[in-house]
This record gives C-alpha cells, sequence and structure tokens, in this order.
C-alpha cells in the first residue's frame, strides 16, 4: 500500500519552499508518487494499492495508478488514518499488508520483499522501517493494529521509537528492516541529487523534474 497526498501546491513538500517555489515542490511530490508506484506495481506476487488524500482526486490517481487498487483515506489524522486503511484490506482478504510512503523513489525493492517474508514468520507481527529522522518509512502487519497507530506524536523524531514500543507492549513480534531516508527537506534533496546521479536506472520522473528544474 503506497500512502499518498494529492499533489497540491502549497500543501505538500512544503520544507522544500524555499528554495524551491511551492508548484515546484508540488511537480516533485508528484513525480515521486508516480516513481514510487511504478517501481511497487512492478514486484511479483504482490497486490499494490495505492491509499489516496482527499477523495475527490481519485481521478489525479487512477492517471498515475499503474493498475493498482485505488483506495480514498478517511478523515482524521495520519494514525486514524492508517488503522482504517489496515482494517479496510483485512475486511477485503488481505492477510499481510505492507504500507509505504510516497516520498522515497529510491528505497531498495529488497526492503519490500523483506518485509513481507519476515511477515510469514510465525512470531512476527509487525515489520517497521526505520527512518534516519525517527519516523518510519514502512511498516507493515498481519492484520489492522490500531494501537499501534493511536496517540503516536506524528511528524516528530519520535515516532520509530514509540510505535515499537507501542507493539512490543501489546506482544506483537516486532522485526526491524535497515534504516534508509525519505525527501523532507533540502539536504534530503540533495541526496537524493547524488543517488540519481550513481544510479541512472532508478527513478525517471523524479530525474525528469530535477532535470527541468536544473537541479540534476
Amino acid at each position: 500500500m503506497v500512502v499518498a497526498k494529492s499533489p497540491r501546491s502549497g500543501q505538500v513538500k512544503t520544507r522544500l519552499c524555499p528554495p524551491l517555489s511551492p508548484l515546484d515542490a508540488a511537480g516533485l511530490h508528484h513525480a515521486f508518487l508516480r516513481d514510487t508506484t511504478a517501481r511497487v506495481c512492478g514486484l511479483a506476487d504482490v497486490r499494490v494499492v495505492l491509499a489516496y488524500a482527499p477523495p475527490e482526486d481519485r481521478e489525479l490517481f487512477a492517471e498515475v495508478s499503474e493498475g493498482a487498487v485505488l483506495l480514498p483515506q478517511s478523515d482524521g489524522d495520519l494514525g486514524e488514518r492508517l488503522s482504517a486503511m489496515f482494517e479496510s484490506l483485512y475486511a477485503r482478504g488481505f492477510r499481510r499488508i505492507v504500507a509505504l510512503g510516497a516520498d522515497t523513489p529510491t528505497l531498495p525493492l529488497a526492503f519490500v520483499h523483506r518485509a513481507f517474508a519476515l511477515l510469514d514468520l510465525p512470531d512476527v507481527g509487525a515489520v517497521l522501517g526505520p527512518a534516519e529522522d525517527g519516523g518510519y518509512y514502512l511498516i507493515g502487519l498481519r492484520g489492522p493494529q490500531p494501537h499501534v497507530f493511536h496517540g503516536i506524536p506524528w511528524s516528530t523524531g519520535r515516532v520509530f521509537a514509540e510505535t515499537k514500543q507501542r507493539a512490543e507492549d501489546t506482544g506483537l513480534g516486532v522485526a526491524c528492516l535497515p534504516p534508509w531516508w525519505d525527501v523532507d527537506t533540502f539536504a534530503d534533496l540533495g541526496r537524493l541529487v547524488e543517488a540519481l546521479r550513481a544510479d541512472a536506472a532508478i527513478a525517471h520522473h523524479t530525474r525528469s523534474v530535477l532535470t527541468e528544474q536544473r537541479l540534476l
């Protein structure tokens, strides 16, 4: 499940502004979404779901869905929305669910494969991919676990640690993936540029936008 916001100017990637304009930041966010969705849609034996917000932008997400199932996000804070997403997919019959954000266009697909493999283990009920900023870039569960989402201090450096503790306190076996990074700040963007220069085979939409913006 790719969790995504609509690329509306002034509402996404605002920490990149300045030096980017709100319009350029939105264009970059759109490219991240397209690259992330396209990459995970290439995974074998995985059904991809694009969980999008706001619901009225369904047409935009349909254009970039790459055949993924479209799931509108519910109202509420991030924890409430994530909890509802997992509950909805579980009700549809999914039993191993991995969610990731749309702002990690260089995330190794091996990490996603590893998350599903870990969820096959009988003593693992949750998988977390810690982000370098203290959040997480991926969470995998074998079913709805609302307690791991409620009361979390979102948008702080304590998200990963408190989520992991919450899961362990309720008896879920937790496995962790290697740390990774997402693109929130201009320093992150510089790191992304270096990654794209080192590997010409990834993130084609992002590469195109960065080239147009004279950043690559």
